[in-house]
């Protein structure tokens, strides 16, 4: 067990969130991989094992020490990989029990006062056809790191297959490393120039999002949301990227500022000003600070 340690930014607001909805699971990363073909388990569960002792990011818990949170790394930790089998089912009704069995494995709540910050689980429909269920705490991983997971596991499974060692060179930094680096920055002049930027540029932005909605909003949040995806016009998609090559931003940046520049009425934006009265509302969007890419 390595000596206690502070939270990065990004876990102290993670951290704060579990605090006040221990039974939540809108913070879950899981991931499910569809395996067809024959199958190692014993192999799967020894490239599991190697790929959290690679990462003290997966071996993390977060007691609460002298009333604060404190981050711990086990020296060791092994991840079980229980085995649902439902190739009993008849053939048409598993995959409704798949579906089932995947999201019960994503949405139970973690408990990250004594971990662990990932699940494993490994369900069987045939002797040919499994799917491998992950589920992590997003205090643990962001998307950028999943891609590292990945691709780690693949090669560690193919070579623990073959009885063979861990190819993989070791990282180039813990976790812990990148929350040290990032508790300096916060501790040097830096931070305090980077205050004083933000709050004059949020001076009297609004704190209130005055907009009319089909129903009341909830005391208590549901997270029952949804989300919807359609395609680009291509000539479309050809505006935003020469916008925003114009401006030097990202494509992302550009979408997110189509509605900055304030027009009259029969836009967007005019319906805005009629519907908030207000000319200027703050956007914001989630991102990755350097402590997170604890991969790199």
């Amino acid at each position: 067990m390595s000596a206690d340690t502070c939270l990065s930014s990004a876990q102290q607001r993670l951290w704060f969130v579990w605090q006040l909805r221990p039974d939540g699971n809108e913070y879950n990363v899981p991931r499910a991989t569809r395996l067809r073909g024959a199958l190692d388990v014993g192999a799967l569960q020894r490239a599991i094992d190697r790929l959290v002792a690679r990462h003290d990011a997966l071996r993390a818990s977060f007691p609460t020490v002298a009333g604060a949170p404190v981050l711990r790394i086990a020296a060791e930790a092994s991840v079980p990989l229980p085995l649902t089998d439902l190739s009993a089912l008849p053939t048409a009704e598993r995959e409704a029990a798949l579906g089932e069995a995947v999201a019960r494995a994503a949405l139970a709540p973690f408990d990250l006062e004594s971990g662990p910050v990932l699940r494993a689980e490994l369900i069987r429909l045939a002797p040919d056809d499994h799917a491998l269920v992950l589920t992590f705490h997003h205090i643990a991983v962001d998307g950028w790191s999943m891609g590292i997971i990945d691709r780690e596991l693949s090669a560690l499974y193919a070579v623990m297959v073959a009885d063979g060692d861990d190819p993989l060179p070791a990282p180039g930094r813990s976790y812990r490393d990148c929350v040290a680096a990032e508790r300096r920055l916060l501790e040097s002049p830096r931070r305090h120039e980077a205050l004083d930027h933000w709050r004059a540029e949020l001076a009297g932005a609004p704190l209130e999002l005055a907009l009319p909605t089909d129903r009341p909003h909830p005391t208590t949040p549901s997270f029952a949301g949804d989300s919807r995806a359609f395609p680009l016009p291509p000539e479309l998609a050809e505006h935003v990227d020469a916008v925003a090559a114009r401006y030097r931003v990202t494509r992302f940046q550009r979408w997110s500022g189509s509605q900055l520049p304030w027009k009259p009425t029969g836009t967007r934006r005019g319906r805005w000003v009629a519907r908030s009265g207000r000319r200027r509302r703050p956007t914001g969007s989630p991102r990755e600070s350097p402590s997170d890419r604890y991969s790199a």
